[in-house]
This record gives C-alpha cells, structure tokens and sequence, in this order.
C-alpha cells in the first residue's frame, strides 16, 4: 500500500479535499478499494480552443511505502482515529505498536480520470511521472482539441494520483508544508530533471 501525504495551503480547496479523503480511506476496507486519488481543480479555468494550458492543482504531496509488512492503516471516524488491520479485518481505538515504521519515498502517477473523456481536454503528456522527490505545487498541462474555448470549473476532478503498482493509496492530509518530507529536489517541476 503507498502512503500519500497531502498538503493543501487554501481553507477553501482543503475542505474539498478533507471529504473526499475520509470517503476515499473508508473504502480501504473493502475488498476492491479505489486505484486512484482525485485530485480537484482549485479554481475555474477557461482553456482558449486549440490551446495548452497548465492547471496548477494548488496542493504538494509526499508518497512512501512503509518498511516493515506493516498492514496497519488509519482513517478518522467522527474525530476519533480508527486503525484497522487489513489482513486480519480488526479495528481498535489504540495505536499498535508496530504502526509506525520508516518510510521508503516513491514516485507516483498522474493519470487523467475516465471521465476528462467527455470534455475536449487531453493531458499533453499522457501520464505525469511525480519523482519521489519532488515537493512543489502539482500541475497539469492539458490540450483543449476543440474549436471551442472550454470552462473547467472550481471542484472539478480531472485527474488522479495511481500509486507505481496501481496498488490502494491511503491518504492523509497535513496542517503545514514541513509535515512533507525534506528532498533534495524540492519543488523543481516539469522538466527540471533533464533536458
């Protein structure tokens, strides 16, 4: 299972995301939980036709992996912290002793969501490759292949974070950037590794 920090600096895009996080980690415990984490468009956006544009998602994450096989997860249930055993299918009010281990950062994916299909965009680069690293802002660019400018509007969920192996995703969200891990690649983006 990657673990997913997020870190989300406007009250008003992070009450989105505190929703659809608690709905997304609840569903951990089902047999077939979601491959995905939407991602919401923080404000509306006209994209001129026949145009690229990048949406900047507003929010920087951190993925890892634990090192143990810990199969511990955590999600928040009327404001109480609820830590479920996924083999074993125990829930318990009381942290377990070996829940917390150290974490292996990972990279991620970008994949747009089944649904951009019914609007003109495209993600230009098919797939973002988030490297483990990297602690700035996520974006998209998209291509508007419409002879129509198009309006995306504020919530709208166009893409998804998919873990390397399209395994479950358990996420958080967290109060202060510096709950991310350090990197020494920081916040350089889209191009910044080569070429």
């Amino acid at each position: 299972m990657m673990y997913l920090k997020i870190y989300v600096k406007s009250d008003n895009l992070r009450m989105f995301y505190i929703d659809a996080i608690k709905k997304h980690n609840e569903k951990m415990t089902n047999p077939y939980p979601d491959s995905g984490f939407d991602l919401f468009v923080p404000e509306a956006k006209n994209i001129p036709s026949h145009s690229t544009q990048k949406i900047d998602l507003e929010i920087k994450c951190e993925a890892f992996y634990e090192s143990k096989d810990n199969h511990w997860i955590s999600y928040n249930d009327n404001n109480a912290t609820i830590y479920y055993d996924i083999v074993n299918r125990f829930r318990t009010l009381e942290k377990p002793d070996n829940y917390d281990n150290m974490k292996i950062p990972t990279g991620f994916y970008m994949y747009p969501r089944s649904s951009v299909s019914k609007t003109p965009l495209r993600l230009s680069n098919s797939v973002g490759i988030i490297d483990a690293g990297y602690r700035g802002n996520l974006g998209a660019f998209v291509d508007n292949i419409s002879t129509n400018e198009y309006n995306v509007e504020k919530g709208t969920r166009l893409f998804q974070i998919c873990a390397p192996n399209l395994e479950p995703i358990h996420v958080e969200i967290v109060s202060s950037e510096n709950d991310l891990g350090n990197s020494e690649r920081g916040s350089g983006g889209f191009g910044s590794t080569g070429n």
